[in-house]
């Protein structure tokens, strides 16, 4: 054996990995340009969830960091969820100033960091540079996840999105085995409990999406020991961390019940924010995932035609597909509880438009190139509708402000002030 020739392939191999990176994070970078970045720091700060948030990051920004979330020094029980988001943001309130870009930056971050797992675990499974490029910018394009509460404010919903795609993405190569038992283990785990830490039990609601996509890959991995160990150790981590929260609260347990658990499951809990089951599908299809969800179908003619393709077409709309009817169970349901799947219909449209051309061109040779002109004229199409929409939701924050917002409002004005103003009170608790 020539270890000499191997040694210099591995090289050229790693080497090539790193300009392939280098191009992704570009190309990313410049389609964020065209809606991401797109006056991300202009609008004002939204009423309760972004103004809270911010409220509590100021405070970790001010002093040290702590498990125990405050506004202006006061136990906030508005938010009981784990810090670790609020802790990115508190980062970024201290190297860009108490403003709306420091408070929005870390989400900024975190979204492009996601399109960059998208590409990998494309590129992985596809061995394809191009398809995994388009799978990135189909999810930075992507209307739900390029919107308010999401990707283009100081929320938690873009961190655990991230921690939730890295972990589903390692689930991912571990189902078509392309990474070994003990990667999977220590990955999995780490991403998992860092999920929840983001933003509590929302990070583990991808769970049964994995479960259901290793049974119809790989279903012998379910009976090892090796594919529990990692979800068991997040959800120790879970109940570990309430309890150790609980010891210095002892109303701690009852507060998260009501705003993490019984909001999801009780009518009477939070009663306007109750939806019909269909409501993510009907908001994906007409706004979240528009345009792109008119080429879903796309992935049913592969899926039929070839029987070598249908394990992956099912393996890849699957994880959406569980992951948005488990939250479409409970009656409490909001525009942003879907941000997880976007990343993954991304990976299932890129990867279907892709055995779909080559499915053409395995049945009819000669019409291979046309059709692959005519596939990149429609990518390329859908991909600059998408663009408009998104730029046109931006404009829609820049001008839309509400009597509930007007002191969400009032914190855009602080720049670098850490002056609270008293009307801000109403964050008390």
């Amino acid at each position: 054996m020539n270890f000499k020739k191997i040694e210099i392939q591995q090289t050229r191999s790693k080497a090539q990995f790193w300009i392939q990176l280098g191009v992704a994070l570009a190309i990313f970078a410049w389609v964020g340009s065209l809606g991401l970045f797109d006056d991300f720091s202009e609008p004002h700060i939204n009423m309760w969830d972004e103004a809270t948030y911010a409220l509590n990051a100021l405070d970790q920004a001010k002093g040290e960091l702590s498990f125990q979330l405050t506004t202006e020094g006061v136990k906030d029980y508005y938010n009981t969820k784990p810090p670790l988001a609020i802790w990115f943001e508190a980062f970024s309130i201290r190297a860009f100033g108490f403003n709306t870009f420091g408070i929005r930056f870390s989400s900024i971050l975190f979204a492009i960091l996601t399109s960059l797992i998208v590409w990998f675990v494309t590129l992985r499974l596809s061995n394809n540079f191009i398809v995994s490029i388009l799978a990135g910018c189909i999810f930075l394009l992507s209307p739900g996840f390029i919107h308010t509460h999401v990707a283009r404010t100081g929320d938690l919903d873009a961190v655990v999105t991230f921690f939730i795609t890295f972990y589903t993405g390692i689930m991912l190569l571990f189902a078509f085995e392309k990474i070994r038992t003990d990667t999977y283990v220590l990955l999995f785990s780490i991403a998992l409990i860092l999920a929840f830490l983001a933003k509590g039990s929302a990070g583990f609601f991808m769970i049964p999406s994995c479960i259901f996509l290793v049974f119809l890959v790989r279903p012998n991995a379910l009976k090892s020991h090796w594919f529990w160990i990692p979800i068991f150790a997040g959800f120790t981590a879970s109940i570990t961390y309430y309890f150790g929260m609980a010891q210095s609260d002892p109303n701690y347990w009852e507060i998260v019940y009501k705003t993490e658990i019984s909001r999801y499951w009780d009518e009477q809990a939070i009663s306007w924010i109750n939806k019909p089951f269909l409501f993510y599908f009907d908001w994906m299809r007409g706004t979240g995932f528009w345009p792109f969800s008119l080429l879903l179908p796309l992935g049913l003619i592969p899926l039929l035609l070839v029987k070598t393709h249908r394990k992956t077409i099912l393996a890849f709309l699957s994880l959406p597909l569980v992951y948005l009817i488990f939250i479409s169970i409970p009656s409490a349901k909001m525009h942003w509880y879907d941000a997880a799947a976007y990343p993954w219909m991304a990976l299932y449209l890129a990867t279907s438009i892709h055995l779909l051309y080559e499915t053409i061109g395995a049945i009819k040779p000669q019409y291979k190139k046309p059709f692959g002109i005519v596939f990149t004229a429609i990518c390329i199409f859908f991909l600059f509708q998408a663009q408009q929409e998104v730029q046109s939701n931006n404009k829609t924050q820049l001008t839309t402000i509400t009597e509930m917002e007007r002191e969400g409002a009032a914190i855009t004005t602080l720049c670098n002030n850490n002056n609270l103003p008293t009307h801000l009170s109403i964050f008390k608790t």
